[in-house]
Order: structure tokens, then sequence, then C-alpha cells
């Protein structure tokens, strides 16, 4: 029991936090991101039916949609339980962006395993803490630091993305914040989804909630939702409760960072050190797993 559970929080969790590449790609070329835009523009009600439309609003990143906003705020938070006979294992993990007008930003992530990683980005320069007080000149390319912010704000995508398969997204008409009206669509089970192999033992169970979509941006700047995804293969049983909310919203005052108080040496730190390092470790066990569970029987 106590490997079916670690195999659903591995695949979980790993693709939720780790699959997803965008933040290491190249910027679109300007002219690419306009017509991009428009497109956009012009699609996102085809969101619930146009699985290229869904890809693309998963695919938007942070950047696209702070525009927007101007001095921006990111809250979310994700709970994921996973049960299996007399097994039981929790998470809870809460992100925090606020990213200046001028591009500026703060970043902060706290879990329920007692990990913190807080972020500064000011003035061209990144100061990373891995215990939320000691903080280091981070040393490594900017181009690639700059983009762990879209990492932060893609995980919701990404596991909504993975998991869309299972989803109906029924149109919801529209809502208004900051001045700006969203498309909304709320969330139901698909009666019928197109299982790959990679979900073949997968089921949605429950889901409720909603999405909110940006026209413009095409991004996706609120979510709340919660469900059960099961896992079954022959005898062998789990159940993952997840909770998902998530938000961006228009800071009430402009911000202005202060320069926290930076250690004698510079140091080059990965952010997700020690979270990328005991994943990738799960990762090798759950391939190692998968692999002997598709042994043959008899031999």
């Amino acid at each position: 029991m106590r490997n079916i559970s670690s195999k659903i929080l591995i695949f979980l969790l790993f693709l939720s936090v780790l699959t997803d590449c965008r933040c290491f790609r190249k910027p679109k070329d300007v002219s690419d991101r306009a017509d991009e835009s428009e497109k956009k523009a012009n699609d996102i009600s085809k969101f619930h039916s146009d699985p290229a439309i869904r890809d693309m609003v998963f695919g938007t990143r942070f950047s696209e949609i702070a525009r927007r906003f101007g001095d921006t705020v990111f809250e979310q938070t994700y709970t994921l339980e996973i049960s299996s006979g007399k097994q039981k294992i929790e998470l809870t993990n809460k992100d925090l962006i606020e990213q200046a007008k001028n591009g500026d930003y703060h970043i902060k992530v706290d879990n329920s395993a007692g990990k913190i990683m807080e972020v500064y980005y000011i003035d061209k320069k990144l100061y990373v803490s891995m215990d939320g007080r000691k903080f280091f000149l981070h040393a490594d390319d900017l181009v690639e630091a700059r983009a762990k912010k879209e990492g932060i704000y893609s995980q919701v995508n990404t596991f909504l993305k993975t998991y869309s398969v299972f989803i109906k997204f029924v149109p919801d008409g529209e809502e208004e914040r900051d001045g700006i009206r969203f498309i909304r669509f709320r969330t139901e089970i698909n009666s019928k989804p197109e299982k790959s192999e990679a979900l073949r033992l997968y089921s949605l169970e429950e889901i409720n909630g909603y999405v909110l979509i940006d026209r413009r941006s095409g991004g996706l700047v609120s979510a709340d939702i919660k469900g059960i995804i099961k896992y079954e293969k022959e005898s062998k049983k789990a159940l993952s409760k997840f909770s998902i909310r998530s938000d961006i919203y228009k800071s009430k005052v402009p911000f202005l960072f202060k320069l926290p108080e930076v250690g004698t040496e510079p140091q080059k730190l990965r952010i997700e050190k020690d979270l990328l390092e005991r994943l990738e470790k799960m990762e090798e066990n759950f391939g190692t797993e998968k692999e002997e569970d598709q042994e043959d029987p008899n031999r």
C-alpha cells in the first residue's frame, strides 16, 4: 500500500512542480507575442471546446498577465491528501509573488514540510534565501533565475493541463475584478475522457470549482477547485484529494522592495535546490517501480 501512495504522490507532485519546462524557454519575439495576443482575444471563448486553446491558456506566462495589472500580486495555496488503506500523506504548499511595475519582484514559497524559499529580484540582481532569513546573491544565469517566477506561477496550469482530459469546462459568464472583465468557466467531470497510456489507471471521482481567464492576455488569473482523483490497479486503490486556490490581482499600493541583508560571499544556488533533489530521487524510485510493475509476472 505504501508503494501505491508513494507513486501517486510522486506523480501528482512532480507533474505539478517540475514537468513544466516553459520557464526555460527563450522569450518570444515581440511581434510574435502581439500576433498571439490578438489570436487569444478572439479565441478564449472556445477554451471549453478547443484543446489547442486550452494549451495556449495553460502556456501563458505570468509576465504577460501582469502587464494588465501594473503592480501585481499572485497568491496560491495547493493542498494534496493521498490515502491508501491506513496510509495517508498530506502536503500543503503556499506561494506568493509580488511584482512591481518596473519588473522587480519578491517570491516566497512555504510548505508543510517546513521548507521556505524566499527570493528578491531588485535592480537586476537576484537574492535568494532557503530559510527565509539568510540571503545570498544568486550567481546563476539571471535569465534562468528570473524564469523561476514563471515556474511558481505555472504549477496550477501544469496540474490542470495534465488532468484536463478528465475535466469538462463549462462557460459560466463573465466576472469583473480590478476593472477588468474575465471569462469564467466552471468545472465538471468529463464522462467520456480520452485517456493517454500514462493516465489509464487514473480517474476523476469528484470536482467542483471554476477558473477565470483574461480575455486579452489569454492567461489563467484565478482558480478555485477541489476534487478527488482515484488510482486503481487490480486490487490496489488510492485516493488523492486536492484543493487549488490561486489569484492574480492588482496591488493596492506600489511595490518598493528593500534590499535584504546579504551574506559575505556570493553563492551559486538553485532556487528550488532542496525540493529538486528530493523529487529527483522520488522520480528515480517511481520509474524503477513502474518498470517492475510492467515486468512479466511469470518471469
